[in-house]
């Protein structure tokens, strides 16, 4: 896992995630928290976790087709990091006030 972590982190490299069904995956998550650019297939809850202004460029309705289309849109565009729906501290802050 840390050899992907650290592949990942190089210049140049996006993170392909082209499940058929997810409802909240980790490995969508990871790359929010570390800012790795990534194209993922919007199915199940992954669209939930990006944040709306991100979703058009960072998610592709599944197929090949449209992932094909995506890959090459990122290729020619480049692939900047994509911003998590809620912001991680936001978030801690209010679990950390439900348990209060």
């Amino acid at each position: 896992v840390e050899g992907a972590r650290r592949f990942l982190a190089a210049p140049g490299r996006l993170a392909v995630i082209a499940s058929s069904s997810e409802n909240s995956p980790y490995t969508v998550l990871e790359c929010l928290a570390a800012g790795t650019p990534f194209i993922a297939a919007d199915v199940g809850g992954i669209g939930e976790l990006v944040h709306p202004e991100d979703r058009a460029a960072a998610l592709f309705p599944r197929g090949v087709d449209a992932l094909a289309a995506r890959l090459a849109e990122r290729l020619r565009d480049g692939a900047p990091p994509v911003r998590p729906a809620q912001d991680g501290a936001a978030t801690r802050a209010a679990w950390a006030a439900l348990h209060a």
